[in-house]
């Protein structure tokens, strides 16, 4: 079904109509929020609420207090109206916030959604509005002059502000730990360079450590504001550090959704495939409630610090071309267009005409190019893209006599489509569809085809996705709704190593859709495949609305990894793990898993090594070759390297390990961050985060370790305090390598930082970074016992 229809309910929620309580309250609700944006409320303005419902004693002064509106976030006072429709409950029509005034059931709402989704254009008027997007990178730096030459260049003033800033804070712990004091002082210096003639709300802010977003509205268009929600994607190291990653802000504006994202993609000329793989992680992560993905939306603006670069040119023959402003020459070497071109990232994006000097790399205070001892060459790094039909771009430029940074920052000013119900329209093709639904309902019953109803996707590697699909055909005559659905007493439609897109969607009779079914085992899954808690089959049931159900069998072999094994099962295989038939190493995990194996002991040294020797392979090429390596642990690897890594140590004992050392790097990470108990195991995670604080205490935990575990983490530390003695060359601080580090060696097992408060996750990992820190930093002759 089409991007419009999977996210229009709440369009549907207050449709005033005559002589209807509901509507007449919804009317009345929104019309206040339209005529009175600018005026300070008190409860009794709302008192004409109470008269809609007079058996039910109601506090009004819920909808708003003697702040003015103009000073509420607007998807706060939004959110606010909207409980307070829920809380009336008026008698006659029952209007809950996710159902159509006479729709009784679910299901058959959502075939109206969809129905009126295919008339859209029969019941809305197009409005065309003014959005100015604008990126900057600031290098870490505080604003020191006015933005306003940026901001508020244009004569007119634009509709809405989308606004991305990368690398606001700099700091290595940041990079963890998302804290940053520049959030306000650029938010304030943004709000002060505004066009000074239209007022503004502020939508949403979002930050991800460095990379922030603000998206502000005009305010006679804040009542037209719906579905407010953000999201935030590390792509840094283990895909959660927040150095480079993206954050969006998806909204609706009366029935056009929109998706806007700044990102900051990994750096230096060589990378092009990480940061293409940078894209891919945002797209694939990037998902706002209820499962509404980037490209569910009619309007996607997407721009940042991309850092591609220019390849295949030297940098004096490219300043050289600049100095004739021969832009058109030079874009024939950039990265982008041709990743765009292959189709490797960003296919379908529309970017303008690059009729400007590249945005990147400056001496800071200058319009110099980079004079420094790396002397980069310039590259257009900052850019500015959209997915969307019937978009005009007015104009694209840089605004170079902001001097702030190494980079300039970038603006496009767009002409965007906007669709506005027409309410007699929309009423009058309403009646319509339901008196068309019920002659269907009695008339018809629906009936699915489905290609097949067994998918077996053979071998399955640790973080290797695998891809199968299955066709779903209409052949009955009526419109169907169809998805998957829970089993009897389980929480999901599928285990949780499966992944469906889409799990739900509509057909029209004779259309068909292709639903891709993928298996992806990660370091939440892999633990149970290993000790056997779980094996690659399910049983999913297609549901039908209106019909039957269908049984989809999906089967999969396991193949065992060192990376997602148990260290009590790696220490006692000597040899490479692919040596071992999965029927040996499943009996071992189980073993260790049921505590019937030994442990590290003084009599069985010479029966089980001192530590995996995956994990040792890993730490000695480290060793070799990356303890002078400046931003080790910092910049991510490469995920196909990292699968090579895996693959050669699960079937070698290599003397050395391909890929980066950047790669290497990550794979040690991965492998801990998988093991089925951390190296500080579950049950003592309360402990150690109690402990963190003193060293005594901390060493206390470490000393009560399961032997194996004690002899882990003590080869983990020597490692890092080696990794510390170099750290002038290598430029590495204990501090955020104890950050690094600490949130794989102590996790709860939970997996819950969704749903956790920001303050929270915060607080866990700076004690789990202090646990560490402790032995990174104590004497040396203290830190072992």
């Amino acid at each position: 079904m089409g991007a419009w229809g999977i996210h229009e309910r709440s369009l549907y929620k207050y449709v005033p109509q005559s002589g209807d309580g509901t509507n007449q309250f919804a009317g009345k609700l929104f019309q206040a929020i339209e005529e009175n944006a600018n005026l300070s409320l008190t409860a009794e303005d709302f008192n004409w609420a109470v008269t809609l419902k007079p058996k039910i004693a109601m506090d009004v002064s819920v909808f708003v207090t003697s702040t003015t509106l103009k000073n509420v976030c607007v998807e706060e006072t939004i959110d606010a109206l909207e409980e307070a429709v829920d809380a009336l409950s008026i008698q006659g029509d029952v209007m809950e916030t996710t159902s159509y005034p006479t729709v009784a059931s679910e299901p058959r709402e959502t075939l109206v959604t969809q129905q009126m989704s295919l008339r859209k254009k029969d019941f809305t008027n197009t409005i065309r509005l003014k959005l100015f997007v604008g990126t900057y990178n600031v290098n870490g730096k505080s604003p020191t002059t006015s933005l306003s030459d940026w901001l508020s260049c244009d004569d007119e003033p634009p509709d809405m502000y989308a606004i991305g800033f990368q690398e606001l804070y700099l700091s290595k712990e940041a990079y963890v730990f998302m804290d940053t004091p520049k959030e306000e002082e650029w938010l304030r210096t943004v709000l002060r360079g505004i066009h000074p003639k239209a007022k503004y709300r502020k939508v949403k802010l979002i930050r991800l450590v460095g990379i922030m977003l603000i998206v502000l509205v005009q305010e006679r268009f804040a009542a037209y504001i719906r579905g407010v929600s953000v999201e935030t994607v590390g792509t840094g190291f283990l895909g959660k550090m927040g150095n480079k990653g993206g954050v969006g802000v998806r909204f609706e504006l009366h029935s056009t959704s929109v998706c806007i994202v700044n990102c900051h993609l990994a750096a230096q000329i060589k990378k092009c495939e990480r940061r293409n793989q940078d894209y891919h992680d945002i797209c694939t992560r990037m998902s706002f409630p209820p499962a509404k993905t980037i490209k569910d939306h009619d309007l996607v603006f997407w721009f940042g610090d991309l850092n591609y670069r220019l390849t295949g040119i030297e940098g004096l023959a490219a300043k050289n071309l600049l100095d004739t402003a021969n832009y058109k020459d030079l874009i024939m070497f950039d990265q982008l267009r041709e990743q765009q071109r292959i189709k490797r990232a960003f296919y379908g994006y529309q970017e303008g005409i690059l009729n400007f000097q590249p945005t990147y790399k400056y001496d800071t205070g200058t319009d110099n190019w980079d004079s420094s001892e790396k002397n980069r060459a310039p590259a257009w790094t900052d850019r500015i893209l959209w997915k969307a039909d019937d978009v005009d771009q007015i104009v694209y430029r840089s605004h170079p006599s902001l001097r702030i940074s190494d980079h300039k920052p970038v603006s496009s000013l767009f002409e965007i489509p906007i669709a506005a119900i027409d309410i007699v329209k929309y009423k009058k093709i309403y009646e319509e569809v339901m008196k068309h639904l019920d002659r269907l309902e009695n008339d018809y019953l629906p009936q699915i085809a489905v290609s097949r109803t067994e998918i077996d996707f053979g071998t399955v590697r640790f973080l290797e996705n695998k891809s199968n699909f299955l066709t779903i055909s209409n052949t009955g005559q009526v419109p169907l709704q169809y998805k998957f659905i829970n089993k009897l007493r389980e929480e999901n439609y599928s285990k949780p190593w499966l992944i469906i897109e889409p799990h739900t969607g509509f057909l029209m009779p004779g259309d068909y859709t292709e639903i891709q079914l993928e298996i992806y085992v990660d370091k939440r899954t892999a633990g149970k495949l290993s000790t056997g808690q779980d094996t690659l089959q399910d049983i999913l049931v297609l549901h039908l609305e209106g019909g039957k159900d269908l049984f989809i069998s999906v089967i999969g072999s396991y193949e065992p990894s060192c990376f997602g094994s148990s260290i009590g099962a790696l220490v006692r295989l000597p040899q490479p793990i692919r040596d071992y038939s999965a029927e040996e190493v499943l009996i071992l995990e189980k073993r260790h898993y049921h505590g019937e194996v030994d442990d590290w002991h003084e009599n069985n040294r010479k029966s089980i090594l001192a530590v995996p020797k995956e994990m040792w392979f890993l730490l000695d090429e480290l060793t070799k070759q990356g303890t002078e390596k400046e931003n080790l642990f910092e910049l991510p690897g490469l995920g196909a390297e990292i699968s090579v890594i895996r693959d050669i140590l699960d079937t070698s004992m290599p003397d050395n390990l391909p890929g980066s050392i950047h790669s290497v790097g990550e794979a040690l990470l991965v492998f801990l961050d998988a093991l089925p108990e951390p190296v500080i195991p579950v049950r003592m995670y309360a402990e150690a985060m109690e402990a963190s604080s003193t060293y005594l205490d901390v060493k206390k935990v470490v000393a009560r370790l399961p032997g194996l575990h004690r002899r882990v983490f003590h080869h983990l530390v020597a490692f890092l305090r080696e990794l510390l003695v170099h750290s002038l060359k290598n430029k590495l601080e204990a501090r955020s390598l104890a950050a690094i580090f600490g949130s794989v060696l102590l996790r709860d097992g939970l997996h819950h930082h969704k749903i956790t408060t920001a303050a929270y996750y915060q607080s866990e990992e700076k004690k789990k970074a202090d646990f560490l820190l402790h032995f990174l930093t104590a004497p040396h002759w203290d830190w072992i016992e």
